[in-house]
């Protein structure tokens, strides 16, 4: 079996819902990733931005700015 190596991932979780941004926070950083996180696509730019995450989970619908937009 190949070894996950979590330890150095950042992760960006843009989503707009609290709830859904928790448990996908939680699940991850229960998998050893760092998580930043964004609720709208105008914040997700500025974060990634500056941190430069490995991945970005996006969310498509979202306020100010939308998800395909933002990508």
């Amino acid at each position: 079996m190949e070894e996950t190596r979590t330890g150095n991932t950042t992760i960006l979780v843009v989503e707009d819902y609290e709830d859904t941004s928790l448990a996908m926070r939680l699940a991850l950083e229960n998998q050893g990733y760092h998580i930043l996180e964004a609720a709208d696509g105008e914040q997700a730019v500025e974060v990634a931005e500056r941190e430069r995450p490995e991945i970005i989970l996006m969310d498509l619908n979202l306020p100010r700015l939308d998800g395909f937009d933002a990508t």
